[in-house]
């Protein structure tokens, strides 16, 4: 298995982008010793496994470029769910639904559906680009989902200057990495309220 990072919403304009690398031999993860343009990657393939690294390709995509959501589809049938899941998130969505893809992930404990959702030009020119210089991908994923999800903790990865965040509460982002002290505060208001004695939240304010 063969993985591609590609590190920013730029990469994905370009028509050699230059991506992070890195690839499983013999059940060990091998690092690409520095990012490369797509173009020449293969060239640092080993060869006698060259071909099955090329089209078995996993895509990191950058966070920036996607939106995740938990969705609650008890009440709609099997059948018709991937229907509908546009029009459940619309109003969460700055773009016509109609020029979105959504991708569903398993039911979680609390009976809700992760979806990741991606503008359908952008991943339909990943999937050119990635084709045009030989790879072919059997797997797509926004970077942040790959952060482990611990119970009661969240987990916080300062890569450069973006930020990376799966958080407890099964919120994941990319964002900028000057935004780390707002998000940190809402971290720690968000943990107070959930520690707060039961009547805080049954506050009459009228009176």
């Amino acid at each position: 298995m063969l993985i591609l990072r590609y590190p920013s919403p730029h990469s994905l304009s370009v028509e050699d982008p230059e991506v992070s690398w890195a690839w499983y031999e013999q059940e060990q993860l091998q690092l690409g010793k520095m990012p490369i343009v797509l173009s020449q990657l293969s060239e640092q393939l080993p060869a006698s496994i060259r071909s099955f690294l090329m089209h078995h390709v996993v895509v990191i995509l950058p966070g920036e470029i996607t939106s995740f959501h938990l969705v609650d589809v008890t009440q709609i049938q099997k059948k018709h769910l991937y229907k509908a899941l546009p029009y459940i998130l619309e109003e969460k969505l700055a773009s016509d639904v109609e020029l979105l893809h959504f991708s569903m992930g398993e039911l979680t404990e609390e009976k809700l559906t992760p979806v990741v959702v991606i503008e359908r030009n952008k991943l339909l020119y990943c999937l050119t680009q990635l084709k045009h210089y030989g790879f072919y991908a059997v797997s797509m994923t926004p970077e942040y989902l790959l952060l482990p999800l611990e119970q009661a903790e969240a987990q916080i990865l300062l890569d450069a200057n973006k930020l990376l965040m799966h958080l407890p509460s099964r919120t994941a982002i990319t964002a900028d990495a000057a935004q780390l002290p707002i998000l940190l505060d809402t971290l720690k208001m968000s943990a107070a309220m959930q520690s707060a004695p039961e009547y805080a939240n049954n506050v009459d304010l009228t009176a």
